[in-house]
């Protein structure tokens, strides 16, 4: 079944074109542009049964289509540009119910080079969801893999992403975590959880930092009552 993005391709060709045939670049031989804002290209418009991506204006507009091999699981994407098939990912293993009627494909700069990159939902539940994440290289025109996480949110003034998981406890369980773009990859630079105790009614709060390449704890707290934290310390005023 095709979840079609057919706003640039006609849905009848969208079909018809083969999971793997859009192994080539658009144009291999073209050079990276001086990129814009992540503002200007990191979004996703819907039109019809197609999704847009806009990647960066010096590019021409692109369109992804997902193919699924049964209802809420991905098997292919396909990337558009120009009406022609570029590049197909292969999503790793996923699956979210249709019923939810969350939105399975969206841009995101990883790396905050002012090109969007995509992230794919892969997992969501009441709280907490994971996605599947590539980025785009300019000089090759080709969306690279970058990882599976939990869902990210950017935070630009960092330069960072964070990521926050509910568990149980009323909330009173979570864990948190800041993740930054080093050598060509996502690295967590600090991590934060808020677990329970035995006896059930104190919770410890632990802080862990990157130093010299290790995550290293730095602080480590027992609460209890209205002192225990919603949220990780760098979300604090």
């Amino acid at each position: 079944m095709m979840l079609g993005l057919c706003a640039l391709a006609a849905c009848s060709r969208a079909e018809q074109a083969p999971a793997d045939a859009a192994g080539a670049a658009a144009d291999g031989s073209a050079s990276a542009q001086t990129p814009s804002t992540a503002a200007d290209t990191a979004t996703v418009r819907h039109g019809g049964t197609g999704v847009m991506i806009r990647i960066h204006p010096a590019f021409p507009p692109h369109v992804a289509t997902l193919y699924e091999t049964q209802p809420g699981v991905v098997d292919s994407i396909v990337i558009w540009a120009d009406e022609h098939p570029v590049q197909t990912l292969r999503p790793r293993e996923n699956h979210v119910p249709p019923e939810m009627g969350a939105e399975r494909l969206s841009t995101i700069d990883l790396d905050f080079d002012g090109y969007a990159d995509l992230a794919l939902l892969n997992m969501h539940a009441m709280a907490n969801s994971s996605s599947e994440y590539w980025r785009f290289d300019p000089g090759t025109r080709r969306f690279i893999p970058a990882g599976e996480f939990q869902t990210l949110t950017p935070d630009s003034a960092r330069r960072e992403h964070t990521h926050y998981n509910r568990g149980g406890h009323g909330g009173r369980l979570w864990t948190a975590s800041r993740w930054r773009w080093a050598d060509s990859t996502l690295v967590a630079v600090a991590e934060e959880e808020q677990d329970a105790l035995g006896d059930g009614d104190r919770y410890v709060h632990i802080v862990r930092e990157l130093r010299d390449g290790k995550m290293v704890e730095t602080r480590r707290d027992t609460l209890e009552g209205a002192d225990l934290r919603s949220s990780a310390s760098w979300d604090e005023p």
